[in-house]
């Protein structure tokens, strides 16, 4: 029985909670028209999820048109 002692712990239940981030990021990052892969990060502990959500909020959208600064 202790060889299952680490389903228990709460660093499996957030790795598992950072593993089921990955798939909803991927698809954000696959609408918007970026890169996939930087839905990666998530799963790194602390930073991951700053560091996954920076290129959506540091780069310009695909699809959004540039207006002109007055």
């Amino acid at each position: 029985m202790d060889d299952l002692s680490f389903l228990s712990s709460s660093e499996f239940g957030a790795l598992v909670f950072h593993l089921l981030l990955i798939w909803p990021m991927w698809r954000l990052y696959q609408r918007v028209g970026l890169n996939p892969v930087w839905a990666l990060p998530v799963v790194i502990p602390v930073l991951g999820l700053a560091l996954a959500l920076a290129p959506l909020a540091l780069q310009r959208w695909p699809h959004r048109p540039h207006r002109p600064s007055s």
